[in-house]
């Protein structure tokens, strides 16, 4: 068996790399913070820089011997799944805390939650029964509007908080993909 060409070790990287978005993809577009977060273009200008980072690094690197890049690749993967386990635990129990499913008896979508609650909002949890109230059951009782449950300026915050832990996960998840093709190719 012939070994490859620097070509032919690209074009393996890219169906690798294809294919693990093609299987993950929905997984990554599944868990986003919802719109009203407004983190379409941060996550997609994000992406982009992360790609020609990662391409100019790999051409930068391309003068170092075989064994060198392997050892530069291998710890700064290990670097990256610290990060992406991290981030993803992180946005996790962000996402958990800062969205809710509503309406409540049937969701059929995810609200952005705030962090500090109008004072209509206080007054009603004062009250003992409706104390253990949801998230999606108190904006329900609201008419359906968070921003008369949470203040405007809490839920950007919190939509804001969402979309860098968002992006920070997926870069971190992308950029170990990418050293881990040039560890293992």
């Amino acid at each position: 068996m012939t070994p490859l060409t620097s070509r032919q070790w690209v074009a393996k990287g890219m169906e690798l790399v294809t294919f693990l978005f093609a299987a993950f993809n929905n997984f990554l577009l599944d868990i986003a913070p919802p719109p009203e977060a407004g983190n379409r273009f941060a996550v997609g200008f994000v992406s982009m820089l992360t790609l020609i980072v990662l391409l100019l690094i790999w051409a930068l690197l391309r003068q170092w011997s075989p064994s060198q890049l392997k050892r530069v690749f291998l710890i700064g993967a290990l670097c990256l799944l610290v990060v992406f386990v991290a981030s993803g635990f992180i946005y996790r129990s962000d996402y958990d805390k800062l969205t809710y499913y509503y309406p409540p008896d049937f969701p059929t979508g995810v609200g952005l939650a705030g962090t500090k609650f109008t004072s209509e909002a206080q007054a009603y949890l004062k009250e003992p029964a409706n104390h253990l109230k949801t998230k999606a059951e108190l904006v329900a009782e609201f008419g359906g509007t968070a921003e008369r449950v949470w203040s405007r300026d809490s839920i950007n915050s919190a939509g804001q908080l969402l979309t860098v832990e968002y992006v920070l996960f997926v870069v971190s998840c992308a950029s170990l993909v990418f050293a881990l093709t040039e560890v293992l190719l």
